[in-house]
């Protein structure tokens, strides 16, 4: 939004006797309310101000609180002064490293004094300068709500200074900023809907509300997939993003007009639907980092709008995240809780609905894409999951983006698959695995079809000379979680507030004392893992388990031979592993290089691409997850 500029008046006394009666001269459309032109003709302000309030006497009532704080971090800290936000600060979250802001002290008040008190300093804002789009927004609302109360006339300057905004706002209609979507949602969208609809008849207010509104209906089906997952770009800022969303329809609930368009509407309960399993144990979302406002309140009111009080299982999921229990309750496994887009470039593997679920998020849509582990409701991995490959004396640049080439949810564990096809035959792929009831997950970089030829090696020497790869994984750490390798084992503890958890970087060796080619390496923001290894190819999991029965029991884990036609092939056509900890133990295999023959390794005899499996009492192999070439 161009910030409108109001022209004053250059002889001070016209200036005084144009604000006495200033409805005289505003402007109506051809089809504005009769009573409210009659009454704006005669220049009497409190007669006129509350023909203008009597147009939504059929709306509702608005619920406590300060739906204007959703937005609070969409604009700088200089969009309120320092008066405006302490009466606003008990409805606001206030954001971690500002500086002016964690000085604010609230203002204890009622529910009515605290916006009597934001109405007024806001008219008496709008009496000197025009006002920010913030204070527009928050002004919008402090009319809304004091529609029913005597005291319009003392906001003669708070109702000028918005109908000043009707005739010069001015919409932006460069293209949006992606990472600012946000902020575009509310001053091309929000704002422009909210001033046309409370200024209706106004000259130019149904071209700002027609404006608005198509921009919002454009906005929640363009950036979302047809089922309602956001786009990945959206992620970072998704509760800010949803907030001037779900404020329209809301707004329009409470003044009894026309919001979102149908479809729009109906299209925004998805995108709820869709981002409720984002929510982590204490309310905020899945790879959002840095942002004070947790979406609950707001997703809560929206939900309970749009579903007009229906119960069941989203119902309960909010009202636990609005009341989170000491207790972790044990997991009811629903059939579909997770959820991938290709669109979107984002996937959301979870255990089930609960606060306290174990849960991967990805966004694939940059070369390092964003996961997010959160073990029981809480992080313990957070932000970039890097890979750094080299390939004889080359290093790889990756391709721009990820594709999912594999996606596979059921009761026992929810998986994907990203890739990026390279020169050749070559595919780099990365493996994502949840366990929905036993707390662990997997993740996997998978190396394929690496030929010497295409990075400059003559053939005849490549069958006598080994062919390197070089493959760093690197995931990262949230700010509160600490990780260190274990004193005995290449192991690597992590732990945090909430969780804790143990990683086995299976292609290291078990023990310190074995020296081997891989690395292990932990700072205090991340752990990367060197795997090396020549050929064709290169399998290098990590395997991530948090379940508290197994935190602190022995672990050991070993590189398996496996056989083809009883003859033992090298691990850059097929590599497998065993872990165990305490009585427990897993397979975890993968084809580098296709077959029709079967394979074998520990007695497992298989012609699939992917097995991971349990051993049961006789040694035998129960699958968990099993991939088709």
């Amino acid at each position: 939004m161009k910030s409108p500029q109001r022209q004053h008046s250059s002889n001070p006394e016209t200036a005084v006797e144009n604000n006495a009666n200033w409805p005289m001269h505003l402007t109506w459309e051809r089809g504005a309310a009769p009573e409210l032109k009659k009454a704006a003709s005669e220049g009497k302000v409190p007669s006129f101000l509350k023909s203008w309030a009597a147009l939504f006497a059929g709306g509702k009532a608005l619920p406590s609180g300060c739906w204007s704080k959703w937005s609070w971090e969409t604009f700088p800290a200089g969009a309120v002064d320092d008066t405006l936000a302490r009466l606003i600060a008990p409805e606001v979250s206030v954001p971690k490293g500002t500086k002016r802001r964690p000085a604010i002290k609230p203002v204890a008040s009622s529910e009515k004094e605290r916006w009597d008190g934001i109405a007024q300093e806001l008219a008496n804002i709008a009496a000197s300068r025009s006002l920010t789009p913030y204070e527009a927004l928050l002004g919008c609302e402090a009319l809304v709500r004091g529609f029913r109360r005597p005291n319009q006339a003392g906001l003669g300057a708070l109702w000028k200074g918005l109908a000043d905004q009707v005739a010069a706002y001015v919409v932006d209609t460069d293209p949006v900023d992606s990472s600012r979507r946000d902020a575009a949602a509310v001053l091309r969208g929000e704002l422009p809907w909210l001033l046309g609809t409370l200024f209706r008849g106004l000259a130019g207010s149904a071209a700002l509300r027609q404006a608005g509104a198509a921009f919002l209906k454009q906005e929640v089906i363009s950036q979302t997939d047809s089922d309602g997952t956001p786009h990945a770009e959206l992620v970072a800022r998704l509760p800010l993003w949803l907030a001037p969303l779900i404020r329209v329809a809301l707004f329009s609930e409470a003044l009894d007009v026309t919001g979102l368009a149908d479809e729009a509407r109906d299209h925004l309960l998805s995108v709820i639907e869709m981002a409720l399993p984002m929510c982590r144990a204490d309310g905020s979302f899945a790879l959002v980092n840095g942002l004070a406002l947790r979406p609950v309140p707001m997703l809560a009111a929206a939900e309970s709008l749009f579903s007009k009080g229906r119960q069941g299982t989203i119902a309960n999921f909010l009202k636990q995240l609005s009341k989170p229990v000491a207790k972790r309750r044990a997991p009811a496994i629903e059939t579909s809780v997770s959820n991938q887009s290709d669109w979107a470039m984002y996937a959301h593997l979870r255990s089930e609905w609960s606060p306290h679920a174990d849960s991967i998020t990805v966004a694939y849509h940059v070369p390092e894409p964003q996961i997010e582990i959160l073990a029981s409701g809480h992080p313990i991995v957070h932000g970039a999951w890097k890979l750094e490959l080299e390939i004889g004396q080359t290093r790889l640049e990756l391709a721009d983006e990820w594709s999912c080439v594999c996606w596979h949810s059921d009761p026992d564990v929810d998986y994907m698959e990203l890739q990026i096809a390279g020169p050749g035959k070559l595919r780099v792929e990365r493996m994502v695995l949840l366990s929905r009831k036993d707390h662990f997950a997997i993740l996997a970089d998978s190396i394929h079809g690496v030929k010497p030829s295409l990075f400059g090696v003559n053939a005849s020497s490549a069958t006598t000379d080994p062919f390197p790869i070089r493959c760093r994984s690197t995931i990262s750490l949230p700010s509160d979680v600490t990780a260190a390798r274990a004193v005995d084992s290449s192991k690597v503890e992590i732990k945090g507030a909430g969780a804790s958890a143990n990683l086995y970087p299976l292609i290291a060796s078990t023990g310190t004392s074995k020296a081997g080619p891989h690395e292990v390496t932990v700072t205090s923001h991340s752990i990367s893992v060197l795997s090396k290894g020549n050929g064709q190819g290169l399998f290098s999991p990590l395997f991530i388990d948090w379940n508290p029965a197994r935190l602190k029991k022995s672990a050991d884990w070993v590189g398996l031979t496996v056989t083809e036609e009883a003859k033992v092939i090298g691990r850059d056509i097929a590599a497998g592993y065993r872990l165990k900890v305490a009585k427990e133990q897993w397979l975890i295999y993968r084809s580098l290089l296709a077959t029709t023959n079967a394979r074998a390794l520990l007695g497992h005899h298989t012609r699939k691409e992917t097995v991971v499996g349990t051993f049961d009492a006789t040694g035998a192999v129960e699958p968990l997850l099993l991939i088709e070439s």
